[in-house]
């Protein structure tokens, strides 16, 4: 039996033995693998003792502040590598050195022996192993330097296990979780960006506002801990804690402003004090402060949050007693907020690692604060439906009023038409070796089509065509506002392809039923060049006064108005004297006659047997003959502009 138990106790001690000196092997340079064990940690002045990663030096009894050196053997069991290698720490507290064999692979932060200490335990380390260092088929040292300052953090290679192989994989681990967060602060923004919309209308304008700053504080919050902004936004490190802290300690502000709007309920006293108390805390945040008071002062924002979350609730609980709806909606994200934090702080205490559920949490609470908003608008839509029918009732009783008001209608639409036609081009530019001719037939009294250039200098012309779809006052009123953001934008931009590039941004933020394309074109006479951008529009026309055919010139963009955010390819051409450029709506070649239209065709010929007469004289046949197709009634907005190259 003693037998027994001496060899039990051997095969305990072998086993532990192999746990805490297994050593690492790398056997298919493809794969990644864990340093999980082998792990020994020497405080500078010490001696080496065996340590965990993954798990906090603190939770181990290495209290700092302290600097010493982690070391783990890795054994290579392989012939070639072809892939590179690499290893990954994750985030280190606070700076540290990693050297593999002795060389020195690379570094995070600054050690105070080498200058003003600069720590770094945002950034996600990860180091390329050079293969020339890499002892194939045998043990390899590695080393990690770390100095270690604050107590109130766990330490060390404390939020996940380290490990080394295949770069590109460690590399797409990276990019998978910038990507995960990137995503969600994304999400925020589109919340954000729906309320900056909804202000504009003025529909809940306080909630919406209260809501758009909880996005936009969110989004500044998360964003320092993307690893692609750390790494190349240049911002020092004491400025990115700043940021992220000051943002951390607002965003809880704004949702109880929210929350407090939406449910119609004044903010007492107590709370006040509550709110003060964090902003001031994020106004002290803002500044480049001692570390330890920087966490002393987000531990009070922590305990902070509890009565915040309670008043919260009990304030909702009376909404609720009150039948309002929006309430059951808010109250269901702060549970899930709830559920969120409590779980992140005692994985917290548990591990010492952060798993960052609460962005989770908030987002479940700020998808909840729209959906209340939106039921809010929608409560308001049918109260609004309900006087939509009395006042019909209304309307039935003054008919005789209306058709008296539709006279002065009328005027205001003639009214309109006039200044439609004010807003054209009222004199031909004086730009150099260039002449222009335009006409504008609305298919009703107001249109569509617009047109407009305007002078750079005495070489260079902006010009720009609209065609917006559909007829009327609508399609007026949007071709007149791309005509003003065109004006608005040329005095920053001189390229065609990113005043378009702004123009639809600026379109893209509207829900429009309209579709709106454009071209717009740069004629450079002094440098000969002519340089086009098109948004879905009919290709221009050009032909020369010896040329005895007439060509288009292609060109490819999407309709404004669609989607932001889309680049408009730039097509550069160089002119020629003689040369004659047509640029025209679709009215022109969608002329009907009995179910006939026009067409290129027919288009193409008419351009070439009006090249040799002046610019006048041709737009002024051209128009006949498109008029005179169409049977003298303009079936569609009706708009060309020719330029001669003189």
């Amino acid at each position: 039996m003693n037998k027994f138990r001496l060899f039990a106790c051997l095969i305990l001690l072998l086993f532990i033995q192999n746990n805490l000196f297994a050593q690492i092997r790398v056997e298919d340079p493809k794969q990644v693998y864990e340093i999980h064990s082998g792990w020994t940690f020497q405080p500078e002045g010490f001696l080496p003792e065996q340590v965990q990663v993954g798990k906090g030096l603190v939770s181990q009894n290495i209290i700092p502040p302290i600097s010493g050196t982690y070391s783990v053997e890795i054994e290579y069991s392989v012939h070639d590598l072809n892939y590179p290698q690499g290893i990954f720490l994750d985030r280190i507290q606070d700076a540290d050195r990693v050297y593999f064999n002795g060389q020195l692979i690379g570094s995070t932060g600054i050690f105070p022996s080498e200058g003003d200490y600069n720590p770094n335990w945002l950034l996600k380390r990860l180091y390329f192993i050079p293969s020339n260092l890499i002892n194939l088929e045998g043990k390899n040292q590695l080393k990690i330097e770390i100095i270690f300052m604050n107590p109130a953090f766990p330490g060390g290679l404390f939020r996940s296990i380290p490990t080394i192989g295949n770069m590109q994989i460690l590399e797409e681990r990276i990019i998978y979780e910038d990507g995960r967060d990137f995503a969600l602060i994304m999400l925020f923004f589109g919340v954000g960006a729906y309320q900056l919309f909804s202000i504009f209308l003025r529909r809940q304008a306080l909630a919406n506002f209260y809501l758009l700053m909880s996005s936009f504080s969110y989004i500044m919050w998360r964003v320092p801990l993307i690893n692609f902004f750390i790494n190349n936004s240049g911002i020092p490190f004491v400025n990115i804690l700043s940021i992220f802290f000051f943002f951390q300690t607002v965003f809880p502000v704004s949702i109880l402003f929210f929350c407090y709007s939406i449910i119609e309920q004044k903010v007492k006293w107590f709370e006040k004090i509550m709110i003060f108390i964090f902003l001031l805390i994020a106004t002290i945040q803002a500044f480049s402060i001692d570390m330890d008071l920087r966490i002393d002062l987000l531990h009070v924002w922590e305990i902070l949050l509890i009565p915040s979350i309670f008043l919260l609730t009990f304030r909702i609980i009376a909404a609720i007693r009150q039948d309002k709806k929006e309430a059951i909606l808010i109250t269901i994200g702060i549970c899930i907020l709830f559920f969120a934090g409590i779980t992140d702080i005692l994985i917290d205490i548990l591990t010492g690692r952060n798993i960052y559920l609460t962005q989770y949490g908030f987002l479940g609470m700020m998808i909840f604060s729209a959906i209340s908003v939106s039921y809010r608008n929608a409560k308001n839509e049918k109260e609004l439906s309900k006087l939509t029918v009395e006042l019909e009732k209304r309307v039935l009783d003054r008919t005789q009023e209306i058709v008296k008001k539709n006279e002065d209608l009328v005027k205001d639409l003639s009214f309109a038409a006039r200044i439609q036609v004010g807003l054209l081009p009222s004199s031909a530019p004086n730009v150099k070796n260039l002449k222009i001719a335009a006409k504008y037939i609305p298919m009703s009294q107001v249109g569509g089509d617009f047109y407009d250039w305007i002078e750079i200098d005495e070489h260079r012309l902006l010009l720009i065509l609209i065609d917006v779809s559909g007829h009327g006052v609508s399609s007026a009123l949007i071709s007149s506002m791309v005509k003003v953001q065109f004006t608005n934008f040329v005095k920053e931009y001189e390229s065609p392809d990113e005043i378009l590039y702004h123009i639809n941004n600026s379109l893209s933020n509207l829900k429009m039923n309209s579709f709106v394309t454009a071209n717009c074109t740069l004629f450079d006479t002094l440098n000969e060049k002519v340089y086009f951008a098109s948004a879905g529009h009919p290709h221009p026309l050009v032909t020369n006064i010896n040329s005895k055919e007439t060509e288009y010139i292609e060109l490819k963009g999407m309709i404004l108005g669609w989607k932001g955010n889309k680049k408009y390819p730039l097509v550069e051409r160089s002119i020629k004297s003689g040369e004659r450029y047509f640029f025209y709506t679709d009215g022109v070649t969608e002329a009907k006659s009995k179910n006939s239209l026009f067409g290129e065709e027919k288009l193409f010929s008419l351009i070439q047997s009006t090249k040799s007469i002046s610019i006048e004289d041709a737009s002024k046949e051209i128009l006949e003959t498109l008029m005179l197709y169409n049977g003298n009634v303009a079936q569609d907005d009706l708009t060309f502009v020719i330029v001669d190259i003189i």
